[in-house]
């Protein structure tokens, strides 16, 4: 039951629907549409059968809505055999490139958290730390996904850390006290004068192995404290030997497509409390009163913002709707007053 949750909340509704948001609400019914569709139809009848023994009622409910309309199914979920495994179905590259994937745009999202930028903001450049060829290899093709999901301009792939970032390692003496005893002082003079290649070969390896009064002494990761820093206007995070280096100095030209992208957030964010289908296409109406300069940030980015919004026309106009449309948003120290309409 707990892999199944799991499944449902990461990997299902914040990986596959998430990131195929676009494939669900694009125009028209062609092959790319219909196989996004085909493939949530599919795992969800199958996750009714795996979900039955836990959740009988909720399972029964989910079943009669997605198989019986289309009689496709038998009479009952509690009827169906339940689901096993086709392992001739199994792409293991693939899996491995994508569990990569996830972790690398897991480790940027934590970058952003550090140092309080958010992720609709972008960014010019991402350093990709990934040790071995053969994964560096096999993740390629997902390179744009990875982009995307870090919000960068550009993606740079190193097998180690760049000079630029430093590594200090500090002993844990909680950890090191109980076991080394009065040998812990002289554990922690040796982490403090570890040179760069031992201290990076122990990030990447997860031991440390050296003398210490003839006796050898082998340390692991759960002893030390690896801090990693990087120089000013980048900040980094790393796991088990990856690593994510966010150049996160902002220009002009970034600070004003991250106002494009929190102002989509919102609009989205009022087409749904309109109560608008995620198919509805609709027109923006931007009203006097809006800051002039977010006017002309707007300009620059109405495709982006029509594709993002699904907005068939974006209106610069002084009247023309209802004052019960209209919302106001401060957004960066600028005033916005915009209103949408569902196309007829």
């Amino acid at each position: 039951a707990k892999a199944i949750e799991y499944f449902v909340v990461e990997d299902l509704s914040n990986w596959y629907i998430r990131r195929s948001r676009r494939r669900f609400w694009k125009s028209g019914w062609d092959e790319e549409k219909k196989s996004a569709y085909e493939t949530l139809y599919q795992v969800l009848v199958e996750l009714s059968k795996l979900c039955a023994p836990f959740i009988p009622f909720v399972s029964e409910i989910l079943y009669g809505v997605l198989v019986k309309p289309l009689a496709t199914g038998k009479e009952s979920v509690h009827l169906e055999d339940y689901p096993l495994s086709n392992e001739s179905q199994i792409d293991e590259t693939l899996l491995r490139s994508m569990e990569l994937a996830r972790k690398l745009a897991t480790l940027g999202r934590a970058v952003r958290n550090k140092v309080n930028i958010k992720l609709r903001q972008p960014l010019r450049k991402a350093i990709l730390v990934v040790p071995r060829e053969e994964e560096r290899r096999f993740i390629l093709p997902l390179a744009d996904l990875i982009q995307e999901e870090l919000n960068v301009k550009e993606l740079e792939w190193v097998t180690h850390l760049p000079e630029s970032v430093d590594i200090e390692l500090k002993p844990r003496f909680a950890i090191l006290g109980p076991r080394y005893g009065k040998k812990v002082q002289e554990i922690a003079r040796f982490l403090t004068g570890c040179d760069r290649v031992r201290s990076r070969n122990f990030l990447e390896e997860g031991h440390l192995a050296f003398s210490l009064d003839g006796e050898e002494v082998i340390l692991k990761k759960d002893e030390v404290e690896i801090v990693l820093k990087s120089r000013e206007g980048f900040a980094i995070e790393s796991d088990e030997g990856y690593a994510v280096i966010l150049d996160t100095k902002l220009d002009a030209e970034l600070k004003e497509e991250g106002i494009i992208r929190d102002f989509i957030h919102t609009v989205q964010t009022t087409r749904k409390e309109n109560g608008f289908d995620v198919e509805d296409r609709i027109e923006l109406y931007l009203l006097a009163g809006t800051d002039p300069a977010f006017a002309n940030i707007l300009k620059k980015y109405t495709h982006l913002v029509q594709d993002e919004i699904l907005a068939e026309a974006i209106l610069f106009q002084e009247t023309g709707v209802g004052t019960e449309e209209v919302r106001e948003y401060q957004l960066d120290g600028k005033r916005i007053l915009f209103a949408l309409r569902r196309r007829s």
